[in-house]
């Protein structure tokens, strides 16, 4: 009996695949709230009326913890190296 080796999943794997996972569901966190002010902005660009700095840089936030947030899932690879060779 044979056994294929190449499905094995290390430990130092699973523990990538765990924070990935982690790190996604922080930026779909991320991107419900940011997509949750969109009617502000849409509102401000249909009447002219300015949108608060407040607005503003809560929304300016949340893009660089996005943009963030994906530079570390990108730094783990793609889903193929987590398994072990």
């Amino acid at each position: 009996m044979l056994i294929d080796l190449s499905r094995i999943v290390t430990a130092k794997a699973k523990a990538a695949r765990a924070a990935r996972a982690m790190l996604r569901n922080e930026m779909k966190a991320a991107e419900t709230e940011l997509a949750a002010s969109d009617w502000r902005v849409i509102r401000a660009a249909e009447t002219g009326i300015e949108l608060s700095k407040e607005d503003r840089s809560a929304r300016q936030a949340l893009r660089d913890r996005i943009s963030a947030l994906r530079e570390k899932i990108a730094g783990y690879g793609p889903e193929a190296d987590l398994q072990a060779p």
